[in-house]
């Protein structure tokens, strides 16, 4: 077959470019392959093509009109995700209104509260904030008197502990944000946190939690896992959210919850309270001030791809598969959607697929949003206020880690499957306008 389309002959120019024919690739094929490539980009092909992916989604929602009353599904994600996005020129100081939503959950940091209750700062940061410490709660009524309340790592935990910053760089963060949280005038002798219980609790405490992170095997949670009690539990959630008189508790992270209790039980509520009230305050910085977000990357270029990689996967824990729907029905045209049907039929044992990208019918939302302004902590107060309304959490296919590692796919061995990301199916991994022989070498 003949490469008479653009996006063939774009392909062939980056396969190219990577080539390099200097190289015997009997000795070498993987040099032969890529030393071209990587000559002459700080990137990998992956990356690249995501950094790529990302700055297309983020110019399409810039793109979008957004009206201040009466917006639609897509033009609700867009103000979301922009007002995320711009927060570090924004020019926005909400670090009182931040610490203002802390405080109710029981988060003093630094100073420790008097009376601390871990469970209830658990179910108020997770179910009233959206800004889940260390365990995440989620709830889905399944009945009248019922319920299955899940229970996972958070979010936050997974994103700080990926930062993997130095004890230099820990150090520093730990002052901008003891200097940003300190307390009021009538809690200054109150003695604070210092950095040596920070890195106390990361010794005894997140190291374990970490090891324990990477196990995945859903299921039910047994009673010891659920310390104080799994009623105490159910009474505690409930306060927050309808649960019923037949509840039931899972999680995908079995180990880790059990490992939590345990950690929680040996060092005490104090200590089990500092570490969530240290999460919360490193995962709420993202929403007050852009000197609390800096990632100290360098260049401009580099520091807007950094917090539009962050932004993205914060709204889809929140959302779910409804913020990849502009961009879904943007690039998927109708070839695309018998192609990825035939692909995914080749490499599934069963395989049900329904692929809706028209955008009058795709991704339809089971909340009511209400419309988004342009301060990302009061979208994400609104947004998590809307999910609690809900019967049933927002649709999601993918897991955050695979979305902050830029994955193409997560599989899921038990149910012997896969989900592709929408960024796995544009060029140059694919394109409808490519020759099937050059798909079939990108797969």
């Amino acid at each position: 077959m003949y490469c008479n389309t653009a996006a063939c002959g774009a392909f062939a120019r980056l396969l190219k470019t990577s080539v390099n024919r200097s190289v015997n690739p009997c000795d070498s094929f993987g040099t032969f392959v890529c030393s071209g490539w990587r000559r002459q980009n700080p990137y990998s092909v992956r990356e690249y093509h995501y950094r790529v992916t990302l700055d297309y989604m983020s110019r399409l929602t810039d793109s979008v009109q957004i009206p201040p009353s009466g917006q639609n599904a897509l033009q609700q994600v867009a103000a979301f995700y922009r007002s995320c996005t711009q927060l570090p020129t924004s020019g926005h100081d909400d670090i009182r209104l931040v610490k203002m939503w802390l405080v109710e959950a029981g988060v003093l940091w630094p100073v420790s509260p008097a009376n601390p209750s871990v469970l209830d700062t658990l179910a108020y940061l997770a179910l009233n904030l959206g800004w889940s410490s260390i365990v995440d709660i989620e709830v889905e009524t399944t009945g009248r008197e019922s319920a299955v309340i899940s229970l996972t790592p958070s979010f936050s935990f997974f994103l700080i502990n990926n930062l993997n910053l130095s004890t230099t760089d820990r150090r520093k963060v730990f002052n901008l944000l003891r200097e940003a949280f300190q307390p009021n005038d009538d809690m200054i002798d109150h003695p604070l946190a210092t950095f040596a219980d920070i890195a106390h609790l990361q010794e005894d405490m997140v190291d374990d939690l970490t090891k324990a992170s990477v196990h995945r095997h859903p299921g039910p949670l047994k009673e010891e896992a659920l310390y104080p009690s799994p009623g105490e539990w159910n009474a505690t959630i409930a306060r927050h959210t309808p649960t019923g008189a037949t509840v039931s508790f899972r999680s995908t992270h079995p180990l880790f919850v059990r490992t939590f209790a345990r950690l929680w039980q040996e060092h005490g509520e104090g200590e089990a309270h500092l570490l969530v009230s240290w999460y919360a305050v490193r995962f709420a910085a993202n929403f007050a001030h852009a000197t609390l977000v800096n990632s100290d990357s360098g260049t401009e270029e580099e520091e807007q791809f950094h917090r539009n990689h962050f932004c993205i996967v914060p709204l889809y824990v929140a959302l779910g598969d409804i913020v990849f729907a502009s961009y879904s029905a943007d690039v998927f045209p109708v070839r695309a959607r018998q192609d990825v049907r035939t692909l995914v039929l080749s490499v599934r044992e069963t395989f049900r697929l329904e692929i809706r990208y028209q955008r009058g019918s795709l991704f339809r939302l089971e909340l009511r949003l209400p419309d988004f302004g342009d301060v990302f902590a009061l979208n994400w107060r609104s947004a998590v206020r809307a999910l609690q309304r809900t019967e049933k959490p927002p649709r999601r296919s993918l897991s955050p880690d695979t979305l902050y590692h830029a994955r193409l796919f997560e599989t899921m061995p038990k149910l012997r499957d896969f989900v592709l990301l929408p960024a796995a199916l544009t060029f140059p991994m694919y394109d409808a306008g490519a020759t099937t022989a050059a798909d079939m070498f990108q797969e």
